[in-house]
């Protein structure tokens, strides 16, 4: 989850970079004297490029931020099964050092001549 939390970053920073050199070389074209400012296909084709990439950078932002409370969620659950597994493993040595021997001092055991195992 960590390693596709830092790819969709990667991807993030990508496209910021591509992005960044769309707008600078739209803010050159408008930079044009009048007379070669024009709405021709390259240009439309560039504003609609970067329109694509901010588009992209949105979602991909959506997606981390999707992707960080998924992941913000399983580390909840994590803790919550360790302090389980804590509670339970304290739980089971209690079992084993009191009942166990409140059971022996009930009923006594000899290695030697019982049959039964202990545990």
């Amino acid at each position: 989850m960590e390693l596709q939390t830092e790819m969709i970053q990667k991807q993030i920073q990508a496209k910021d970079s591509s992005l960044k050199v769309g707008e600078t070389r739209l803010k050159t074209r408008a930079a044009r004297p009048a007379i070669e400012s024009c709405n021709d296909n390259p240009h439309t084709l560039l504003v609609k490029e970067i329109n694509d990439l901010h588009e992209n950078t949105k979602l991909l932002e959506e997606k981390l931020e999707k992707t960080m409370q998924h992941l913000k969620s399983l580390n909840e659950t994590k803790t919550k099964l360790e302090e389980d597994i804590r509670i339970k493993s304290y739980s089971i040595l209690v079992d084993k050092m009191n009942c166990l021997a409140a059971l022996r001092r009930i009923f006594p055991f000899k290695p030697k001549t019982s049959r039964i195992l202990s545990f």
